[in-house]
Formats: C-alpha cells, sequence, structure tokens
C-alpha cells in the first residue's frame, strides 16, 4: 500500500487512478463486483497498472481483519504508483433518506466522454459541482447529460422511489 505520491505520479500530474468506494458491514458488500468493476475500467481506459487484481483483494481483506473494520466505507484508489487503501464514516443515515435530498441541476452538462463511465480519480467537475450546490443552499446537484438525462449526483448514484418500484438511471444511457 503507498501512502505517499510522488510528483511525478500521473496520478498527481494528470488525475489519472481510479477507485472503488465498498460498504463494510461485517465483510465488504459486493466485493467481488467493485474489484470487477475497478478491473475492467483498467483495461477499458488502458490505464497502466501493475497491480495484481487477486493480491489486491487479499491486502483489502487483512485490511479489514487487521483493522477491525465494521460499519464504514473503504475506498481502494488504484494509480500507476500502486494502490492506496482508506476508510471513512459512512455519512448517510436514516432521517437523512426519510427526509431526502435537497438538490439543483449542475451548472456542467456531461458530454460524450469514455470517463464518465468509469470511477476515474478525476474529480474535478464532482468537486465543482458539490461547491455549486452547497453555495446555492442544496444538498447536491445532478448531473444531466446533454440530452437532459438524469445520470447521477456529484458524490453519489441516484435513484427515486414509486410505489414499491425503485428507478435508476440505465447503465447504458449514453453519456
Amino acid at each position: 500500500m503507498k501512502n505517499n505520491i510522488s510528483f511525478n505520479s500521473n496520478l498527481s500530474k494528470f488525475g489519472i487512478g481510479l477507485f472503488e468506494t465498498i460498504k463494510i458491514e461485517n465483510e465488504p458488500i459486493d466485493f467481488d463486483l467493485h474489484m470487477n468493476r475497478l478491473y475492467n475500467s483498467v483495461k477499458d481506459l488502458n490505464i497502466k497498472i501493475d497491480v495484481d487484481k487477486n493480491i489486491l483483494k487479499e491486502e483489502v481483506l487483512m485490511y479489514i481483519k487487521n483493522n477491525n473494520i465494521k460499519n464504514k466505507a473503504l475506498r481502494i484508489t488504484l494509480f500507476d504508483e500502486g494502490y492506496n487503501i482508506s476508510i471513512r464514516d459512512i455519512i448517510y443515515n436514516d432521517k437523512m433518506y426519510n427526509e431526502g435530498f435537497k438538490l439543483t441541476i449542475s451548472p456542467i452538462k456531461r458530454g460524450d466522454s469514455i470517463i464518465y463511465r468509469h470511477k476515474t480519480t478525476n474529480y474535478f467537475e464532482n468537486i465543482y459541482t458539490k461547491e455549486y450546490a452547497i453555495n446555492n443552499g442544496f444538498d447536491d446537484a445532478i448531473f444531466l447529460n446533454i440530452e437532459d438525462k438524469i445520470l447521477e449526483c456529484s458524490m453519489c448514484n441516484i435513484f427515486f422511489i414509486k410505489g414499491n418500484k425503485i428507478y435508476t438511471p440505465k447503465d447504458e444511457l449514453p453519456i
């Protein structure tokens, strides 16, 4: 695991890296799904990563065990110089879900870019949009594509509930 990143890293210079955030209860939720998505992004974006998926999985599980992690969010960041594992508290709670979130529309529309289908560390638009929302009295903002289709929020996925059905943007939605 790498906690220091050099200024020569593509992560430092260009924001080139990938990440996954995984909910940890007693164990990682949907661990294989997250790891497969991470490594599919490595392949799809042709990013030069020299960390074996199975070794990284073992490292993550050992990190969780050695640090007795429960009910946290674990982030894996993968980049040219290695990887980092970090944890944070889960900020969402039942009260927030029951009350809902006050949302606005991002001033940035997403176009036809391959990076939006992947969880990249190039997060400037997301940070800008989150600050825009907060500065205007909202909890977050929704990204729309150039066809005004809902994609996601700046820092989280989005879904709607109507009756007993959950609605979320389609995977194949053009961005």
